[in-house]
């Protein structure tokens, strides 16, 4: 409201008009962001400049690769280095360290430890730190189910080539035989032993499998960010969310949206997403006694929490 600039650009939305530019407004920041990747990738003006590109790609425009091999590579250091991650593991080291001194242990290694804590956070705010319980679920979700994800982010690799085959055949690496051993069905087993060998390099056979070991495993995708970002936008904002998402969509045309509504599952799923998110903030706001909440939604809970009675 205060800056009179507007930027717009005139690019590809592949999703909704082909290869039809379209243009689209976007935030002083997202202009700054793209300038300086276009200078770190060299990019000319009429080639993108969130990527870099080779001369022999076929279509210069697919993003879809240079996404996914982003995120391959950021997956695996989100969770060995997010911050919230290391909160937790150092402060389950400094509970264990102050459990040993109280017990009378007493040596050099303990007590680098401890100055090491000190000076990321006092001893009292380490001993009053509060665990979050969707922080700390996350937390071991993903350091449990690393090893399949990092199994189906090798992808094509030439490690992998004909795993299903060698699986069957038990010339697969060790550990991914013990991995796929733990977590396929034994009727999974027992039908991948019925097929040939030939039959188990088809991609149908390869992709039913992964499927089955991926089911219910967090895993980054291009696609996921988009869902990432509809439930932060219903967890920040009042008011019609939907119209928001919809609008960074694309999915403004009546047709688009009528076809979105008039579809039970996503309805269900919208439906679902939303139930999701205040359950999320109700657990939150109990759990945190309402303190560092405020808006509509914290006013309505408190409210709700005057009215509420217990009685034995």
């Amino acid at each position: 409201y205060a800056f009179p600039y507007r930027y717009i650009v005139n690019w590809y939305v592949q999703k909704t008009h082909g290869r039809v530019k379209q243009d689209r407004e976007i935030t002083f920041k997202i202009f700054q962001i793209s300038e300086l990747l276009k200078a770190l990738v060299g990019a000319t003006p009429d080639k993108p400049s969130l990527y870099t590109y080779k001369k022999n790609k076929k279509d210069v425009f697919c993003s879809k690769s240079a996404v996914n091999s982003a995120v391959k590579v950021l997956w695996p250091h989100f969770i060995k280095h997010y911050t919230g991650f290391r909160d937790l593991e150092n402060l389950a080291e400094w509970q264990r360290t102050q459990e040993q001194l109280s017990r009378g242990k007493n040596d050099s290694e303990l007590n680098k430890t401890r100055e090491r804590l000190l000076l990321i956070r006092s001893q009292d705010q380490w001993d009053n730190m509060v665990e979050d319980i969707n922080l700390r679920e996350t937390y071991r979700r993903c350091r449990e189910e690393w090893p399949l994800v990092s199994f189906y982010l090798e992808g094509s690799s030439r490690k992998k080539e004909d795993w299903v085959s060698k699986y069957k055949n038990r010339k697969l690496e060790p550990e991914w035989i013990q991995l796929l051993d733990k977590n396929l069905s034994p009727e999974t087993k027992e039908w991948l032993l019925s097929l040939s060998d030939s039959e188990c390099r088809t991609g149908l056979v390869a992709k039913l499998l992964m499927q089955e070991i991926m089911e219910d495993t967090i895993y980054p995708s291009p696609h996921s960010f988009r869902h990432m970002w509809a439930e932060a936008v219903y967890r920040r904002f009042d008011g019609d969310a939907g119209w928001m998402i919809r609008s960074q969509f694309k999915h403004i045309a009546k047709r688009m949206w009528l076809a979105y509504i008039r579809n039970k599952d996503n309805r269900s799923i919208h439906r679902q997403v939303k139930q999701q998110v205040i359950s999320s903030l109700v657990a939150n706001f109990i759990q945190k006694q309402g303190n560092g909440y405020a808006g509509k939604f914290h006013k309505w809970l408190k409210r709700l929490m005057h009215k509420t009675v217990i009685m034995n």
